[in-house]
C-alpha cells in the first residue's frame, strides 16, 4: 500500500473529525475535533496522517503510536488511559463493519470517475429520455425510447437497448449491456462485462432431433438498491419477467436463468448458478459456487454453504449444505465421514477375511 506521502495530490482525500461526528454510528471519545486525515490504511499497516479502524486495544495503541490522525475503534478496544497526540482524534463504534459502511462513503469517489457531462461520441437516440445531471461516457449507446433517470452515470461503451428503463442515481460501469425493455430501479450499480437481458436458454427438439429456439420475449427487472457484480448474466424471461428483489447483492460471475425470481436483501456470492423458473425468497445467503436447479422453490431466510446444490424445494428456513442437500450440521458430518471411508473399507475387508467370508469381489 502506498504511504500518504507517496500519493499524488489528486489521490489524497481529506476527511475531518467534524465529518465523522455527523456519522450516527460513531461516538466522539477524545482528542482534537480539528483533526483530519488524507487517506485510509489497514490496522496492520499504519501510516502517519491516515484514518484507521481498530478492533483490539493493541491495534488502537499501535495506531496512536504510528500517528494515525483519525482512529475508529470498537468500544471494547478502548482504554481511558490512552494518550493521544495533539493532532489525533478517536471515535468509538459498536460494529466495525457498520462503521466502515458509513465512513468509507467519504473515500468512495466512483461517481467522480467520469466528467459530469454527456460525451460527444455517445450515440443517443432522439427518442430516448435522459434525466437531469446524467453522465454518459464515450461510445455509449442509448436506444430508442430508453429512459435514463436523474443523476445516473452511464460509463464508456455501455449499451442501453431500446425501451430499457434505468432509474435515478444508478452507476452503470463500462461494457455493460442492458437489453431491450429491461428495467433497472433506483440506486442500482452494475459492474463491468455484465449483461442484463440476455436470452434464456429455451429450445424444443423437433422431429429431426434438431433444437429449435423458443423466442424469449420477456424482460429483466432489478428492483431498487440492487448491485450486480462483474461478468454476470441475467437472462430475460420467456414471457413475463426475471426479477431480482430490492437490496439484493450479486457477486461476480453469477448466472441467473430465465423466469427466475429472487427476493429482497439477498447476498449471493461468486459462481452461483440458478436454472430457469426457480423462485428464491428473501434474505437468501450463499457460499461460493453453489447452484439451484430449475423449477425449485426456496423459502425466506435460507443459507447455502459453498458448493451446495439444491435439487428440490426448501420449505423451512435454515442453513443447508452438500449434495445431496442436507441441513448444514448433517452435511458437515457427511463431509467428515467421507474421509474415513477408505479406512473403514479396509477394516471391513480384514473382518471378512478373519471370519472366512467371501471377498466382496466374489459376491
Amino acid at each position: 500500500m502506498q504511504s500518504i506521502t507517496e500519493l499524488a495530490p489528486s489521490q489524497k482525500i481529506k476527511v475531518t473529525a467534524h465529518q465523522l461526528e455527523s456519522v450516527s454510528v460513531l461516538s466522539f471519545k477524545s482528542g482534537n475535533r480539528e483533526a483530519h486525515s488524507l487517506g485510509i490504511c489497514r490496522a496492520e499497516d499504519i501510516k502517519a496522517g491516515s484514518l484507521v479502524f481498530t478492533s483490539t486495544l493493541a491495534d488502537t495503541q499501535k495506531a496512536i503510536a504510528g500517528h494515525a490522525t483519525l482512529i475508529i475503534s470498537l468500544e471494547k478496544s478502548l482504554d481511558a488511559n490512552l494518550a493521544l497526540k495533539a493532532d489525533q482524534a478517536i471515535f468509538s463504534c459498536k460494529n466495525i463493519h457498520e462503521a466502515m459502511a458509513a465512513v468509507l462513503v467519504f473515500f468512495d469517489k466512483k461517481t467522480q470517475r467520469l466528467p459530469n457531462k454527456i460525451a460527444a461520441t455517445a450515440a443517443i437516440s432522439k427518442t430516448a429520455q435522459v434525466g437531469k445531471n446524467v453522465t454518459i461516457g464515450d461510445f455509449a449507446v442509448i436506444g430508442d425510447a430508453a429512459i435514463i433517470g436523474d443523476n445516473t452515470i452511464i460509463s464508456a461503451n455501455v449499451v442501453i437497448e431500446n425501451l430499457a428503463l434505468i432509474g435515478s442515481h444508478c452507476i452503470i460501469h463500462p461494457l455493460v449491456v442492458i437489453g431491450s425493455g429491461c428495467q433497472i430501479g433506483n440506486r442500482c450499480e452494475i459492474h463491468s462485462h455484465t449483461t442484463i437481458g440476455s436470452d434464456g436458454f429455451a429450445f424444443y427438439i423437433d422431429k429431426n432431433s434438431k433444437p429449435v429456439k423458443i423466442p424469449q420475449v420477456g424482460i429483466v427487472v432489478l428492483e431498487d438498491d440492487v448491485e450486480v457484480g462483474a461478468s454476470c448474466s441475467i437472462d430475460r424471461a420467456t414471457l413475463t419477467e426475471t426479477r431480482i428483489g430490492a437490496g439484493t447483492k450479486l457477486d461476480n460471475q453469477i448466472h441467473i436463468a430465465h423466469n427466475v425470481k429472487i427476493g429482497k436483501n439477498g447476498r449471493i456470492t461468486a459462481g452461483f448458478i440458478v436454472a430457469g423458473s426457480s423462485e428464491i425468497g428473501d434474505n437468501f445467503l450463499t457460499g461460493g459456487s453453489s447452484s439451484v436447479t430449475d423449477h425449485v422453490k426456496i423459502t425466506n431466510n435460507v443459507v447455502l454453504a459453498g458448493r451446495s446444490t439444491v435439487t428440490k424445494d426448501i420449505e423451512q428456513p435454515g442453513a443447508y449444505g452438500g449434495y445431496p442437500l442436507e441441513p448444514l450440521k448433517s452435511a458437515m458430518k457427511t463431509i467428515a465421514n467421507i474421509s474415513n471411508l477408505t479406512g473403514m473399507r479396509k477394516q471391513i475387508h480384514e473382518i471378512r477375511k478373519h471370519l472366512g467370508l467371501n471377498s466382496e469381489s466374489e459376491n
